[in-house]
């Protein structure tokens, strides 16, 4: 699965979660990615993917059952995510910035993982941005296919 998917699914699956809290009942929020094609299927309520749209549709599902608003979704440039740290805990530190390897390699500490866990109040069942090496859910989405793939 693209990276620009697994963020979309990404993206309902946490306004999924918010939607037990009444607390987020009536919020706005402002998404900011660093994927051009989530900020363009956004603004144009779709695109050629047909995947691509049932995600986008999915996520309006996901708000609506939630009772929330996104008011619009921004490009972030990924050099920019990098300067402000946004993803900085699954970031793997031997790798240089802004490589392959950086990209396809991370992963949260399983420190990070049981806090997210308690946080969640539930198990977390699903790794949205694993490799088989590093999964810590018994299911997870890969990039690529491991060596020792069937």
């Amino acid at each position: 699965m693209p990276l620009s998917h697994r963020k979309l699914y990404a993206l309902g699956m946490a306004i999924r979660e918010i939607a037990a809290s009444p607390e987020f009942r009536g919020q706005r929020f402002r998404v900011r990615v660093d994927a051009i094609s989530t900020v363009y299927y956004w603004h144009n309520n779709g695109g050629r993917s047909h995947q691509l749209t049932r995600l986008l549709r999915f996520v309006l599902v996901q708000c609506r059952a939630a009772g929330v608003q996104i008011v619009d979704v921004v490009h972030v440039p990924g050099v920019r995510v990098v300067e402000e740290g946004v993803d900085r805990l699954s970031r793997p530190r031997a790798m240089p910035l802004n490589t392959t390897a950086d990209r396809d390699h991370r992963s949260l500490s399983s420190a990070w993982f049981e806090l997210l866990q308690d946080w969640a109040a539930e198990a977390v069942t699903m790794d949205l941005m694993a490799e088989r090496d590093n999964a810590q859910c018994p299911q997870f989405f890969a990039l690529h296919l491991s060596k020792d793939a069937v």
